[in-house]
């Protein structure tokens, strides 16, 4: 089986990503951030900002949630979009090719990578146009790509879940054949 440099200089760090996705999870159970960060009330097709909407949206609605949340709405969503730049993406990419790669040691094991591409389009086009509003907003036309990588994105991570899930279940099935 042939190693990749790349993965294999992750490996070492499996047990820190294992405890930042533990605790991002116990966090997102115990507090609500999105709404203590982001309480607005307002809502693109039923999600309170567009990066959560996994059926996507259209251009008119973004452009309405923009108006709609004020200076301090788009300040607070700049921050949550640096948080998802530079702690969640990494940290959810690096994490599910980590443990896809350990049972799946192939392309599979970028899937998360491209999860993270199409999640980039997302929060760098509505951090741009937030930080730039109302000056120069997104084309109508790039809003709608931009909820289209934003559906994508829940798909790749929705394989990426799958593989993650799948790669643990044979990781125990062939311990086990081994102790036997």
């Amino acid at each position: 089986m042939t190693r990749n440099i790349f993965f294999e200089t992750i490996l070492p760090y499996r047990p820190i990503l294992w405890t930042a996705m533990f605790l991002k999870a116990i966090s997102s159970v115990v507090w609500d951030d999105e709404k203590d960060l982001f309480p607005y009330g307002i809502v693109v097709d039923g999600c309170p900002f567009p990066d959560l909407c996994v059926f996507g949206y259209t251009s008119e609605q973004i452009l309405d949630w923009y108006q709609a949340i004020d200076a301090e709405g788009r300040r607070r969503y700049g921050m949550l979009a640096l948080m998802d730049l530079f702690i969640l993406m990494p940290m959810y990419s690096l994490f599910l090719g980590t443990e896809i790669y350990l049972s799946f040691p192939n392309f599979l094991s970028y899937v998360p990578f491209l999860a993270l591409l199409f999640d980039l389009i997302e929060t760098l086009t509505h951090g741009y146009a937030v930080v730039m509003f109302p000056n120069q907003l997104p084309s109508k036309m790039w809003l709608e790509i931009t909820s289209t990588a934003t559906i994508i994105k829940f798909v790749l991570i929705g394989a990426s879940l799958l593989l993650t899930v799948t790669s643990l279940i044979r990781r125990i099935i062939m311990r086990k054949e081994k102790r036997k």
